[in-house]
């Protein structure tokens, strides 16, 4: 009988790449909650333009994480949450 499926334990370690994944193959729904932590992020991988609005709220940013040297001058302080 033909193997028809592949499990985690027949794929070697670093087999699958990005570039080997098709476009929009793993979507929200199919990401565990918790899985992704900042450590696992590429610098600059999530910019500004990828934010939903008021996706970022002051309970949610860690003591001392935003500083005045990393705000822009251009601000926009009306959305400030």
């Amino acid at each position: 009988m033909a193997v028809t499926t592949i499990n985690t334990p027949q794929i070697r370690d670093s087999a699958i790449t990005a570039q080997k994944i098709a476009d929009s193959t793993i979507t929200a729904k199919k990401i565990l909650n918790g899985t992704i932590s900042g450590d696992k992020l590429a610098s600059s991988a999530i910019t500004a333009t990828q934010l939903a609005d008021s996706s970022v709220i002051t309970k949610k940013l860690a003591d001392s994480a935003v500083t005045a040297k990393k705000i822009a001058d251009s601000t926009d302080r009306k959305s400030v949450v």
